[in-house]
């Protein structure tokens, strides 16, 4: 497993919670709301895809942070507010659907 195979998911994590992510916003969802509010919606859906596909592997508590910090460049530990590497993620992945929801605009 490398960072080539989630290449959306790489880019957000190493772009938006890289080390000073905290100096962006006070917390993960001002992170994510500054991603919803930059990138296209395609590039959303594709980290969409991206953590469905890294969640499905079911990885062991260990080898999910590890790939999350080392190969994702992922600074934010979730285990601060004891929270699972994996249930952060899904936590991710229900923040950005509900931010895509509210970007596209419904047909009358």
């Amino acid at each position: 497993m490398t960072e080539q195979q989630f290449p959306a998911l790489a880019q957000f994590c190493s772009a938006y919670f890289h080390q000073d992510w905290d100096l962006e916003a006070p917390d993960a969802l001002g992170i994510i709301r500054n991603y919803l509010k930059d990138e296209s919606i395609s590039q959303v859906q594709q980290t969409i895809k991206e953590i469905e596909q890294l969640l499905s592997l079911n990885l062991e508590t260990e080898k999910l942070k590890n790939f999350l910090e080392s190969d994702l460049k992922c600074y934010y530990n979730p285990r601060v507010y004891n929270i699972s590497h994996s249930d952060w993620l899904l936590w991710v992945q229900i923040s950005l659907k509900q931010g895509v929801f509210t970007r596209i605009p419904l047909l009358a």
